[in-house]
Formats: C-alpha cells, structure tokens, sequence
C-alpha cells in the first residue's frame, strides 16, 4: 500500500517579495500518520489568524473507506 504525506509551506513576503531567511518558509509534513494514502488536501483561512488543513485518510485497507482528517494552526 503507499504512503502518501501531507505537507505545507507558509510563504513571508515583504514588498512582494519572499523572505527567504524566514523560518516560516519551511516545508512541513502535516499528517501524522504515514499509512494508507493522505490525499484532497484544503486550506481554509480563519479570522482569528490562524487556519485549518483538511485531507482524506484511508480508513483501513478497504480503499473506499476514507476519513476526513484535520490540523488547525
């Protein structure tokens, strides 16, 4: 069965362009788990500041049975 992985990168921009020294520009996996597949991810942003990723994760493995996973930051 193959893994998948979830990951994200916040980018910092100053005058439209990126900070590159910045420790929010680095790539970071999101899922905890690394069985199954992780897949569909979403970003919602929310008003307090923060915000959400969701993905799919498989369940088990029976292949049509997938959960929605999440993360707030």
């Amino acid at each position: 069965m193959p893994n998948e992985s979830i990951f994200y990168q916040c980018i910092v921009l100053d005058n439209n362009e990126v900070i590159v020294n910045s420790n929010y520009n680095k790539v970071l996996l999101v899922n905890n788990s690394l069985a199954g597949y992780q897949i569909n991810p979403s970003i919602s942003y929310l008003n307090s500041g923060g915000y959400v990723i969701v993905w799919n994760a498989q369940d088990s493995p029976n292949i049509l049975n997938f959960n929605v996973i999440g993360q707030r930051y």
